[in-house]
Parts: structure tokens; sequence; C-alpha cells
């Protein structure tokens, strides 16, 4: 007799009973940790991240059991001995200096070499300053000699309108009427306490050829200059003439020009720079306390500074006989030294130097002469 339906069932659930692995105590659970009743999706996420740990973390025992494996470049000198890699770091250093030098081009220089190539740089430097001071030396040399030899007795440009070249009573008109023009506030009492008269003033209005002071004065255009300035002074700080400049440029100028006159300045003194720039007000008064000067040479308002210095009076006018107005010259501007418009320097030249007591009784008395130049 064939099974029914129901005996087929129950015998098939039989099977599958004894088939399966699970146990009636509980789920067996595999070596990987995973059981058998976890979805299979799990199952594949959970795979790959085992294998990246333990690809992290290599096992040390793959490497030695491996014999195929191929030694590596940089572990090769390893097996040779412990002092190989100090040997190459040596060599490759040797190498390398070795190649710096030859990019270079040098070799490395003793000490004896060296110091005959400090010895050379020094030589080379003493020679390129002793080179530089003749230099400097034959150029104020080459200056000297043009102002003393290369510039002649010669026309300026603007002589012809010079008040120098007009006779003594247009002169001094000309320089009552700058001295209100220079002091507006002065009445006409305090005018009478600076007098100009003509008699001050020494006639070379006949002396032409004006462009250089010392060609000009070397013609023997002004009486009896070229002996008092030679004379040998007694006393310090007293010059035999003053020559008055509208700026200290004009003064040094003035300087180099008159040096021709003087030829031994230890005997007869020497010409001296009276004016503000680069020079202090005691500085030139200590030189002029010890110094025998011949010719001084200056602006306005140093000089008469220096005239009312104190008390024991480093500008001395016992020698003085020639007081020398550069009034042909011209500035930028078109100004003479008489027609300056800073109301300092017409206030110094007018009152403090023209007017000063001492300056106007060698005036009154005649000793000492006025020129316009």
């Amino acid at each position: 007799m064939p099974p029914t339906k129901t005996a087929q069932l129950t015998a098939a659930s039989a099977d599958a009973l004894e088939d399966t692995q699970f146990s009636l105590e509980g789920a067996e659970k595999h070596d990987d940790a995973q059981t058998d009743n976890e979805p299979p999706k799990k199952r594949r996420k959970k795979a790959p991240l085992k294998n990246k740990k333990v690809n992290k973390t290599p096992n040390p025992t793959s490497a030695t059991d491996d014999g195929d494996v191929t030694p590596d470049e940089n572990s090769a000198p390893q097996a040779d001995g412990g002092d190989a890699p100090e040997e190459d770091s040596k060599t490759s250093r040797k190498s390398a200096a070795g190649l710096v030098d030859s990019s270079a081009g040098k070799r490395p220089r003793s000490l004896s070499e060296a110091e005959q190539l400090k010895q050379k740089k020094k030589q080379k430097a003493k020679a390129r300053k002793n080179l530089k001071k003749e230099n400097a030396k034959a150029q104020k040399c080459s200056k000297e000699e043009t102002c003393l030899h290369i510039h002649p007795a010669s026309e300026s440009t603007n002589e012809s309108s010079s008040i120098g070249l007009q006779p003594p009573d247009l002169q001094i008109n000309y320089l009552k009427d700058r001295q209100k023009r220079a002091l507006p506030l002065l009445s006409d009492l305090e005018l009478e306490g600076l007098p100009l008269e003509k008699s001050w003033l020494l006639d070379v209005s006949d002396k032409p050829l004006r462009a250089h002071l010392g060609a000009w004065l070397e013609t023997g255009a002004v009486p009896g200059l070229q002996e008092a300035v030679k004379e040998c002074p007694d006393a310090v700080g007293a010059p035999a003439a003053l020559v008055i400049s509208s700026s200290a440029l004009r003064a040094v100028d003035l300087c180099r020009e008159v040096k021709r006159l003087i030829s031994s300045p230890n005997e007869s003194g020497e010409i001296t720079k009276l004016f503000a720039r680069h020079f202090k007000l005691a500085e030139h008064a200590n030189h002029l306390k010890a110094t025998k000067v011949s010719i001084g040479v200056g602006t306005p308002d140093r000089i008469s500074k220096l005239l009312a210095y104190e008390e024991d009076e480093p500008l001395k006018l016992d020698r003085l006989r020639f007081l020398i107005l550069d009034v042909t010259w011209l500035d930028s501007k078109g100004f003479n030294l008489t027609e300056l418009p800073d109301p300092l320097v017409k206030t110094a030249l007018w009152k403090s130097l023209l007017g000063f007591p001492k300056m106007l009784e060698k005036f009154q008395s005649g000793k000492t002469k006025i020129i316009l130049f």
C-alpha cells in the first residue's frame, strides 16, 4: 500500500531536522564568530573590514616563511656588515665635496696662501687710498692754479651798470639811498647816528676789468693795498683789509682769488674765511685769537658779530686800511650786496658793521677807506 501525503510530509520534515546544524541546546558558532542565522548581507559587509585590518598588520611569519621574496636594494648593504653604511656616507660626502670644488673651480688653500691673499688685498686698498689722496691734492692744486694764473683781469658781465664805476658823489648818494631803504623804521635823527660821508670813499671809478677781485687788485687798482697785506702784523686777528660779500659761496670764491696777493702766509698772515656756514662763532673767535690775518673775507652778519664779540675783541680794527664792498656781483635773483631783501642782512650791513662805533672812528679819522668793487 503506497504512503499517504501526510506520511510523506512527516518523513521530509524528519530528514530536514537531521540535516540541520542547529542543536536543541542553541545555535553553534563558527570560528569567524559569524552565526548561521545572520542574514548574508551582514556577512558580506563584515568580510572586507576584516581583510583591511589584516592588511594593516601584516603577519611577520609570512615574510620569513616565503622563500621566493627578493631582497630589497636598500637592505642589501646591511647584509655585508655594520660598517658599510658609514663608509658609504663618507664616500658620498667626499664625492659631493669633490663636485662642489670642481664646479667652483677652486682648490683648498693653505694657511700661508690665505695670509698672502690678505696682504695683497691690504696693499691694494692702501694703494687705492693713496691714489685717491693724490688725485684730490692734484685737483686742489689745479683749482688754485686756475684762480692764480688762468683768470686774468677782465670785464665782468654787469660791469657797465655797476655803481663801482661811478664817481664818488654818485656812489655816496647810492649808499645813503640803500641805507634808508634797508632801515625804514629809523627816524632822521637816528640816521644821523649812522653817517656816510663822501670823504670815506676811495675813488677807483677809473679802474675797470672787475671780473675777478684778485686779478683786479694785482693791477694796482687800489693804491697801497698790496703793500699793506704783505706787511708782517704785530697782533693776531688784525687784518689789513676786509672784503664784504653777500653770501658764503661768493666769499669762498673771493678767498681763492685774493690768495695770489699773499706769497708767504706765515710771514704776512693768512686769508681768513669769515662766514657762518660750517663755522661756529666761538670757533671763529678762538681762531682769530691765535692767528695772524692779512685779509678777512666774509658776510656782514658774521663779521659784525665778531666785532662785538664779548670784551676781548677777536677781530681787531687796529691795522684795517681797506673795507671792500662787493657790489658788482649779482646773485641768482639779481641782487647785489646793498640790495639784499633779508632784513637780518640789511641790519647787519648798515647798522652793525658800517655803524659800528670803532668802525666809524676809523672812517672819520681817515685811516680806513671804503671801496666799492
